[in-house]
C-alpha cells in the first residue's frame, strides 16, 4: 500500500498527542475516583461506628431498667407477688428512662403491673389483680406524681399476661430475651420488648419483668445524620423487614381491610435508592441471613455508581439486624466531572491545534520534495529539454532547509505548549491531592472533636452518663485483676424540683453548674472521675479508694457546696443548696457486676434522703 508523504508525516504526530492527552485525562479521572473511594469509605466507617454506639446505648437501657429492678426485689425491696408495691420504683424508673415507653411486671398467678409513657397526656397504669378479678386489665390515669387518680373506661377483659409473646419466649428461654418487633397497642408505632426472669432461690420462675421500647427514637437519629448530600443509611432484620430509616419513611404500612399495622419489606419501600439497595443486597446474597460480617459494595443505579457498606449488628440477647449505608457517588463527583470535562475540551481543542500546525507544516516540507520530485519525474520521462541550473537546484535545496527549521521551530513550540499543558496538570493532580488531604484533617479534626463533646455533658462540662459507663467497666476490670478496692459517690441535689420551679430552669441550670465546679475542687486525684448520672444526680468513681475515703470526699464534697452559700428558698432542711450523699466501695471481682455497686451507692443516697437530707451515709457492698 502506498502512502502519501504528508499523511506519513501527520498521522503519527496526530495519534502522539492523542493518546497523550487521553490517557492524562483518563488518570485525571481514575485518581479522582480513587479520592472519593477512600473519603466515603472513612465517612462511611465514621457513620457505621455512631450508629452501632447509639443502638448500644439505646437499647441497653431496657436491660439496665430490668436489672435494677430484679436487684430490688432480691434485696426485698419489691415483692412480685404483690404487684402494686411496684409503683414508686416503677415511677422512678420510667422519669429516669426517658427512652423506655413501658415497665411491667407478671407473676405466676396471672397479676400483672404496668406503668405506660406512650401515651402523650401522662402515665397510665394497668393493673390485674386479686382487686381486678384476675381476668381483667383495668387501667387507670395519673397525677403528676404517677399516682393513680381514676379509673379509664377502656378495659380489657380476659387479659393474661402470661399468654403474652414477652412472657411466653422469656419463661421457655429462661433468659433475658428480646420479643419480636410489633405494632405498639393503640399506637401507629413499632415496638420492641426486653423480658427478663424472675427466680426463687429454688430457680422456680416467679415472674418476669418486661421493658418496652419505641423505635420511632432509631428513626429520628438516622434521620439527623449527614451522609454526604443525598446518602441513606436503613436498619433491617434478617428477614428484610425495616427496622428505621433515615429517610423518614414508616417502617410499617396499615392493611385497607382492617386497618392492622404490617411490617414494610425493604425492598417494598417508596424510597428508591432504599428498594434498589435492599433488591441488590437480596439478589447478590439470595438470603438475609448468609450475610456474616460486614461488605462493601459498589453498584450502579441508572449507570450512576453507589457505594455500599453492610454491617451485621448483634447482642446478647437476640437481637439480629443489619446497618445498611449507601452514599451515591455523584454527592463527590459533581467537580471533578466538571474539571474532566474541561479537560476533555482542552484536549479536543489541543487535538485540533495540532492537526492543523500538523497539516500547515507538512505543506511547507512537501514544497521543495515535490518540486524536486516534478523535475527528477520530467527527467525520468526524457523530457530533457528542460534544462535545470544550478541556481535552481541551489534554491530549492534552501527552501528545503528553511522550511525543516522552521518545522523544528514548530515542534519546539508544541513540546512548550505541552509540557505548559503537563505542568498544569500536574498542579491540577497537587492541588486536589491537598484538597483531599486538608478535607481527611477536617474530618479526623472533627472527629476528634466530637468524640470528645460525647463524653461530656454539654450543661456542666464534667464527665457525661456514658463515659461514665465506659470508666466504670474499665476501672471495674482493672481494679478486678488488681484486687485493689473501687468506691462510689452518688449525689442528688436536695428539692432540686422546687429550687427549678422557685428560681426557674436558667437559675436550675446556673445552680447545677456551680456545684460541678464545687465538686470538682473536692475531687482532686487524677484518676477521680466525676460524671452527671442524670438531672440533678452527679457521681464520683474513686478507684483504689477504700469506703472510709471515700466518705471523706463524700464530706469533702458536702463542705465545698455549703461554702457556695446559694440560697434555696425553698428547701426544708437549709436556706442554702445542699446535697444528699450515698457512698458504697467493694473490691470488684469477676462474679460482681459493676451495676451492683451503683445499687447500693443509690440506696444509700435513698436512705440519706429518708433520714431527713443534707447527709452522707454509706453502705458496704457484700458480694
Amino acid at each position: 500500500m502506498k502512502l502519501q508523504l504528508r499523511s506519513i508525516l501527520i498521522v503519527p504526530f496526530v495519534l502522539q498527542i492523542f493518546v497523550t492527552v487521553g490517557l492524562t485525562g483518563w488518570l485525571s479521572l481514575r485518581n479522582g475516583q480513587k479520592a472519593v473511594e477512600n473519603i466515603v469509605t472513612q465517612l462511611q466507617r465514621e457513620i457505621g461506628d455512631r450508629i452501632e454506639q447509639q443502638l448500644n446505648d439505646y437499647l441497653q437501657k431496657p436491660y439496665i431498667v430490668n436489672q435494677n429492678v430484679l436487684d430490688a426485689i432480691n434485696l426485698g425491696y419489691l415483692n412480685p407477688e404483690k404487684p402494686r408495691s411496684m409503683d414508686r420504683y416503677f415511677l422512678r424508673e420510667i422519669k429516669l428512662f426517658a427512652e423506655v415507653s413501658v415497665i411491667q411486671i407478671a407473676n405466676e398467678k396471672g397479676e400483672f403491673y404496668g406503668i405506660n409513657n406512650f401515651d402523650e397526656e401522662g402515665l397510665i397504669i394497668s393493673i390485674i389483680d386479686r382487686a381486678t378479678g384476675y381476668n381483667n386489665m383495668n387501667g387507670y390515669a395519673t397525677d403528676s406524681q404517677g399516682k393513680m387518680t381514676q379509673k379509664l373506661i377502656v378495659s380489657i377483659p380476659n387479659f393474661d399476661p402470661r399468654r403474652r409473646p414477652w412472657y411466653v419466649a422469656v419463661a421457655t428461654q429462661g433468659k433475658s430475651i428480646w420479643s419480636p418487633i410489633y405494632a405498639f397497642r393503640g399506637s401507629t408505632q413499632l415496638a420492641i420488648t426486653l423480658g427478663t426472669p424472675i427466680y426463687n432461690q429454688n430457680h422456680k420462675l416467679r415472674g418476669v419483668v418486661a421493658t418496652d421500647l419505641v423505635l420511632l427514637d432509631i428513626n429520628r437519629f438516622l434521620s439527623k445524620l449527614k451522609i454526604g448530600k443525598s446518602g441513606q443509611t436503613f436498619i433491617l432484620e434478617r428477614s428484610g423487614l425495616l427496622v428505621a430509616s433515615s429517610t423518614r419513611e414508616h417502617p410499617f404500612y396499615s392493611t385497607a381491610k382492617n386497618q392492622t399495622l404490617q411490617r414494610l419489606p425493604a425492598i417494598n419501600s417508596q424510597n428508591q435508592l432504599t428498594r434498589l439497595t435492599a433488591k441488590f443486597l437480596q439478589k447478590h446474597f439470595g438470603n438475609f441471613n448468609k450475610i456474616k460480617r460486614g461488605k462493601k459494595f459498589i453498584f450502579k443505579i441508572n449507570s450512576d455508581r453507589q457505594y455500599l457498606q453492610i454491617l451485621p449488628y448483634k447482642d446478647k440477647f437476640g437481637l439480629d439486624w443489619l446497618i445498611v449505608i449507601v452514599v451515591p457517588e455523584k454527592d463527590f463527583m459533581a467537580e471533578i466531572n466538571a474539571n474532566t470535562r474541561s479537560t476533555i475540551w482542552l484536549c479536543i481543542a489541543a487535538l485540533g491545534t495540532a492537526t492543523v500546525l500538523g497539516i500547515y507544516t507538512s505543506h511547507w516540507i512537501n514544497q521543495p520534495i515535490l518540486h524536486l520530485a516534478q523535475l527528477a519525474k520530467s527527467m525520468s520521462q526524457r523530457d530533457l529539454n528542460q534544462q535545470v541550473s544550478q541556481g535552481k537546484i541551489a534554491s530549492a535545496l534552501r527552501s528545503h532547509i528553511t522550511e525543516l527549521n522552521t518545522l523544528a521551530e514548530a515542534f519546539n513550540r508544541m513540546a512548550n505548549q505541552l509540557e505548559a499543558a503537563f505542568t498544569n496538570l500536574e498542579q491540577y493532580a497537587h492541588t486536589l491531592e491537598q484538597k483531599v488531604a486538608d478535607r481527611t484533617a477536617e474530618l479526623e479534626k472533627a472527629n476528634q472533636e466530637l468524640q470528645r463533646l460525647a463524653t461530656l455533658d454539654g450543661l456542666t462540662k464534667v464527665a457525661n452518663r456514658r463515659y461514665f459507663d465506659e470508666y466504670l467497666v474499665q476501672e471495674w476490670q482493672r481494679l478486678a485483676r488488681a484486687k485493689q478496692p473501687l468506691s462510689l459517690v452518688m449525689c442528688d441535689v436536695d428539692y432540686f424540683k422546687a429550687y427549678n420551679d422557685y428560681y426557674g430552669h436558667q437559675g436550675g441550670d446556673d445552680c447545677l453548674r456551680q456545684i460541678a465546679l464545687a465538686m470538682n475542687r473536692a475531687v482532686k486525684r487524677p484518676a477521680d472521675l466525676l460524671a452527671r448520672y442524670g438531672g440533678e444526680e452527679f457521681v464520683v468513681i474513686l478507684p483504689n479508694t477504700e469506703i472510709q475515703g471515700a466518705v471523706s470526699v463524700a464530706q469533702a464534697i458536702q463542705k465545698e457546696i455549703q461554702q457556695l452559700k446559694m440560697p434555696h428558698a425553698k428547701s426544708d432542711v437549709s436556706e442554702y443548696v445542699t446535697l444528699s450523699l450515698g457512698v458504697s466501695g467493694v473490691i470488684p471481682h469477676q462474679n460482681l457486676a459493676p451495676e451492683k455497686l451503683i445499687a447500693t451507692a443509690d440506696e444509700a443516697l435513698y436512705e440519706a434522703k429518708k433520714q431527713g437530707r443534707n447527709r452522707v451515709l454509706f453502705k458496704s457492698l457484700i458480694p
